[in-house]
């Protein structure tokens, strides 16, 4: 599940720890963009159950534009390094 925390211009907030939750008990891996949000509100990724989260410096942060704070929970790192069938690529002219 991939949600935006805050959107600037209407003001509204999501509740992600309700969210998430619900997010988990359907077995999915919870995305958040806080690009607005951090800095500015509480953003408790582990408290609330985020498995990954990014922002940008460029709004809420007031820092210099370019930089992407991200980070992730044990689920999506365990996701990525187990061993997994990989798909096979064909040749194709």
């Amino acid at each position: 599940m991939a949600i935006v925390h805050a959107e600037t211009s209407t003001g509204v907030k999501q509740p992600l720890e309700e969210i998430s939750k619900l997010t988990h008990d359907a077995g999915a891996l919870f995305l958040v963009d806080t690009v607005t949000s951090l800095g500015g509100t509480d953003v408790r990724i582990d408290d609330w159950g985020i498995d990954a989260v990014y922002s940008g410096t460029q709004k809420c942060l007031s820092a210099p534009p370019g930089l992407s704070p991200v980070s992730f929970s044990s689920g999506p790192w365990k996701l990525w390094t187990e061993e997994r069938p990989r798909c096979k690529a064909g040749i194709w002219i």
